[in-house]
C-alpha cells in the first residue's frame, strides 16, 4: 500500500507477537491539542470506516519505516502536566514547517510495554519506538523542517530511553508550583492523578506504598517523584532546560527557541502572542484561570520543598538565562 499518511495507532498482542493497527489520516493535519482528537476526526474516512481493520507486525512497521522520508526530532518536551506544555505544543504547531506531536498514545503503548518487558525484549521495543517516531515525523507536504514531541507526563521516567535514541536532542523540562497543578487536577483529573491508572512502579513506587493513600495524597507523591526526576535530568543532562509555567508562555517559548538554536521571526512572535491568549485545550475559548487562594496542604509540603529546590536550580542555571531576541 501507499505508505504516506498512514500511522500506527495502537498495539495488540497475538501469542508472542506484537501487532499494530494502522489508520489513514489523508491530509488531516496533526494540529489538535492532543493526538487522539486528530485520530477521532479521521475515523469517518472511507478507508478507516470499512469493516476490516489493517494490522501488521511491529517488525513490518520497522522495515517500512526505512522507506519513509522523515524529519528527526528537533526537541522533546517533558512536563508535569497543567504547566503550559499543551500550549507550547500548540504554538509550535502554528508553523507549516513544524510537526508538533502531542501525547501520541502509540509511543506510550510501546514505552509501557517496554517497562514490563523481559530484558531481551527491551532493546527491540526501543527500536520499534524509534521507528514509530519516524512514522509520525513523516514529511507529508515536503516543507516540514522540524519535529517536536510532547510526551505524556510520566515519560519523565523514560528520559534515559529517549536519550539513548537521541543523544543530543534538546529536552525541555516544564513544571509548575505543586498547589497550582493540584488545583487544576481537582477540576479535571488526568490519568497520572488517579491511583492505579498508571502503574505505580513507573513512578518508582510500589503498590503497597500507595494502597492506603487518599487521591490527594497519591497526587502529592506523584508530584514529588516528578520534581525529583526533573532535578536528576537537569543535573545529568546538559541538553536539557528548565522552564517554569510562572515565567509566562512568551518568555518560555523565546528561551526554548534560543536553547534549541532556532531563530524566531517577528511574524511568528505575533502569532504566538495572539494564540497564547486562548485556552490551550479549547482553542476557541479565551484563556482565563481562576485558581482559588489556598494554603498548601500537608500532603503537598514535600512537593513544595522539592519545587523550591528546583527553582533554585533553574535560577542558577545559565541554560535558562533569557535570550536577547
Amino acid at each position: 500500500m501507499e505508505l504516506k499518511n498512514w500511522y500506527p495507532v495502537s498495539l495488540s498482542k497475538d501469542l508472542d507477537k506484537y501487532l499494530c493497527r494502522w489508520i489513514y489520516f489523508a491530509n488531516t493535519p496533526l494540529t489538535d491539542p492532543f493526538f487522539e482528537e486528530s485520530w477521532s476526526k479521521v475515523m469517518s474516512h472511507q478507508i478507516n470506516s470499512k469493516s476490516f481493520k489493517i494490522w501488521s507486525s511491529l517488525e513490518m512497521m520497522h522495515q517500512w519505516s526505512r522507506e519513509m522520508e522523515s524529519i528527526p526530532p528537533k526537541a522533546i518536551i517533558f512536563h508535569t502536566s497543567r504547566c503550559g506544555s499543551t500550549l507550547l505544543a500548540q504554538l509550535l504547531g502554528l508553523s507549516t514547517k513544524h510537526i508538533s506531536l502531542a501525547e501520541v498514545p502509540f509511543f506510550d503503548d510501546l514505552l509501557r510495554r517496554y517497562f514490563h518487558a523481559q530484558k531481551e525484549q527491551k532493546e527491540e521495543l526501543l527500536q520499534f519506538l524509534e521507528s514509530a517516531i519516524d512514522w509520525y515525523g513523516q514529511s507529508r507536504n515536503g516543507i516540514e523542517e522540524h519535529l517536536f514531541i510532547k510526551t505524556d507526563s510520566w515519560h519523565f521516567f523514560f528520559w534515559k530511553e529517549y536519550r539513548q535514541l537521541y543523544p543530543t536532542v534538546p529536552f525541555a523540562l516544564l513544571y509548575r508550583h505543586p498547589l497550582e497543578i493540584f488545583l487544576s487536577h481537582q477540576k479535571l483529573k488526568g490519568m497520572q492523578a488517579v491511583t492505579g491508572v498508571i502503574k505505580p512502579e513507573i513512578f518508582g513506587m510500589t503498590s503497597r506504598e500507595i494502597e492506603n493513600l487518599s487521591q490527594e495524597e497519591y497526587l502529592g507523591k506523584v508530584l514529588e517523584k516528578f520534581y525529583l526526576k526533573i532535578m536528576e535530568i537537569n543535573a545529568q543532562d546538559q541538553h536539557s532546560i528548565l522552564l517554569n509555567y510562572k515565567e509566562g508562555m512568551m518568555d518560555i517559548i523565546e528561551k526554548f527557541y534560543s536553547f534549541i538554536g532556532l531563530p524566531m521571526e517577528q511574524a511568528e512572535r505575533g502569532k504566538f502572542y495572539e494564540r497564547q491568549q486562548f485556552n490551550a485545550k479549547h482553542p476557541e475559548k479565551i484563556f482565563s484561570e481562576d485558581l482559588p487562594k489556598k494554603a498548601v496542604p500537608i500532603y503537598l509540603q514535600t512537593s513544595l520543598q522539592l519545587y523550591e529546590e528546583l527553582e533554585q536550580m533553574r535560577l542558577k542555571d545559565r541554560r535558562t538565562v533569557s535570550p536577547k531576541i
